[in-house]
């Protein structure tokens, strides 16, 4: 035990006899952190693992993440709804809607040029500033009401609110297509860079 706390950032004579109560929402992620690396494990699964902490210790949180990969070895599969969390992270993300992957591939090219509607949909509603304007970039809202995971529509899962949805979006269920090396995508028409600038252009700034 006290080795497992030493490797996590925490004195173990400090925090040994801790009950949960008598410790930070920080150090008791730490303890969970702690207790998934107890078994050496190849993978850790961590969902939304940081989503409950401040901006501070999220990153601390992050850096310890990062350190234990190195010295363990690890590979980490991060389960998240923050975008510049999950880009900074990760080496290769997937995007799922409604329970089915949308697109794979390495972080950096998914980032800079997606392939699928629903990913740029995603990408665009990233707070961020006009430059020179000193004002938020807001992205337009995806037209139509979000379809319920109960009942999925048919085909495209993404089709009733895609601006670049055909008939054949609702006839057959796209499946993953490698487009690009290690880049694939479930999506009858995939982006191209002019579908890409103008998804958004779509999301630009409102007054």
């Amino acid at each position: 035990m006290a080795e497992l706390l030493d490797l996590v950032g925490l004195d173990p004579s400090t925090y040994g006899k801790r009950r949960p109560h008598e410790m930070s929402g920080g150090q008791c992620q730490r303890v969970a952190i702690a207790r998934a690396i107890a078994l050496h494990p190849a993978l850790v699964v961590c969902d939304e693992a940081v989503s409950s902490l401040d901006v501070l210790i999220q990153a601390q949180v992050l850096n310890l993440f990062e350190d234990l990969r190195r010295e363990l070895g690890l590979s980490y599969l991060f389960i998240s709804h923050d975008l510049a969390l999950v880009k900074q992270v990760s080496d290769r993300v997937a995007v799922m809607h409604l329970g089915q992957l949308c697109e794979v591939g390495p972080a950096d090219a998914l980032y800079r040029r997606p392939l699928h509607p629903y990913t740029s949909a995603l990408l665009a509603s990233i707070p961020s500033l006009v430059p020179g304007a000193g004002r938020a970039r807001r992205a337009a809202p995806l037209h139509g009401e979000p379809p319920s995971p109960l009942d999925p529509p048919s085909g495209c899962r993404f089709r009733t609110r895609c601006p670049f949805a055909q008939d054949r979006c609702a006839a057959e269920e796209p499946v993953l297509r490698e487009r690009a090396p290690g880049h694939a995508v479930a999506c009858h028409f995939p982006l191209d860079g002019a579908a890409v600038s103008a998804v958004a252009t779509s999301a630009a700034s409102v007054p």
